[in-house]
């Protein structure tokens, strides 16, 4: 009862801020997927059969000239501690006094680098071990300053650490805080999103990541590159520091025609420290794996209301996490339909018609 009631009134929201005057976002997005999940030849029934994935209410626009929203909730998400905003991945206001700065405050995926990580979870049709367990929305404030005739932006960043969902503890959960650095630039075919990043895994314990993502744009090909360092501030061993706990991720995606596109998409994660107690996404002896294929059409052509997809990876390797993730020798094959109705657009076409 409680779920249609707030369906009711999100609807009933939607519709009337569609005429709203600033409003430049009032759109909901779904995605549904016939899924089979198999590890070593038997079938995960628990994850096979048809599933709704993701119910997203997107809302933007503009307050004043220098104030402006931007909000994404999950519908369909289900609230861990009975909190209305774990369901939330954005909730942010943005001051621009200028065009040169920018800042917000409010719920976002915080400030990390990489192309794979920026991917919203919607279009994100598998990741890495790195990312899969990863709580990316977190409560803070951020500050960006864009130079170079906006083709660059440098952010600052507070926010609450993603490790706080691992301590059930609240003392201790809502005072772990993480503090970051990200540079986004785009300069000709080459986008890059790079970032260091600092989070509090325990009280007064950091981890350190370093994130180098790279796109190139060539044509009807793009390729993206990530690659990411993780090391324990609290490790006094300098020599576990760089290149003993790393993650890789690459894409490559091919368009032959401007509606259907092709990916290829494959991950390593590997952790080969002996700190225990402070990287709980790749723990320490992980090395593991995954590969995959992607199709996507849009039977509207340059419009994304409308994706069928279809996709296959498989897992190799150990994992050490008790999390789980990629898992040895699992295969999972999946696909679905997203659709989008815009009410800016709808309202548009309904005035249109009025009009005449």
């Amino acid at each position: 009862m409680k779920n249609r009631l707030f369906l009711t009134a999100i609807a009933a929201l939607i519709c009337s801020l569609a005429s709203a005057q600033g409003l430049t976002t009032a759109l909901i997005e779904l995605r549904g997927d016939a899924v089979y999940n198999g590890i070593d030849g038997k079938t995960v029934t628990d994850n096979t059969g048809f599933q709704g994935s993701f119910f997203n209410v997107l809302l933007q626009g503009n307050i004043n000239d220098k104030l402006s929203f931007d909000v994404r909730h999950r519908v369909n998400r289900t609230s861990f501690n009975k909190n209305f905003f774990d369901a939330t991945d954005k909730a942010l206001l943005h001051y621009a006094p200028n065009e040169k700065w920018r800042f917000s405050v409010g719920k976002r995926a915080y400030a990390v680098g990489g192309f794979d990580f920026d991917t919203t979870p919607i279009n994100l049709f598998y990741t890495s071990q790195y990312c899969i367990d990863l709580p990316c929305f977190q409560w803070g404030v951020s500050a960006a300053y864009y130079f170079n005739q906006r083709k660059d932006r440098i952010e600052l960043e507070m926010i609450q650490s993603p490790f706080r969902a691992y301590h059930f503890d609240e003392a201790t959960s809502n005072n772990l805080y993480g503090y970051s650095t990200r540079w986004i630039g785009s300069h000709g075919c080459v986008d890059f999103i790079h970032s260091l990043n600092f989070f509090e895994t325990n009280p007064g314990k950091f981890i350190g990541w370093i994130i180098l993502g790279h796109r190139f744009n060539l044509g009807k090909w793009v390729i993206e590159a990530d690659a990411i360092n993780r090391s324990s501030l609290a490790n006094g061993n300098s020599s576990e520091w760089f290149f003993k706990n790393m993650s890789f991720i690459g894409k490559v995606k091919y368009s032959p025609i401007d509606n259907l596109t092709l990916s290829v998409k494959g991950s390593y994660d590997f952790n080969n420290t002996q700190k225990t107690d402070y990287d709980y996404l790749v723990c320490p002896g992980t090395s593991c794996g995954r590969i995959g294929f992607i199709t996507e059409y849009f039977p509207l052509k340059d419009d994304d209301r409308l994706r069928l997809h279809a996709l296959i990876y498989g897992d190799w390797g150990k994992n050490t996490c008790p999390l789980g993730g990629v898992t040895d020798k699992m295969i999972y094959i999946a696909a679905g339909i997203t659709w989008r109705i815009d009410f800016l657009k709808l309202h548009s076409l309904k005035q249109h018609g009025e009009n005449n």
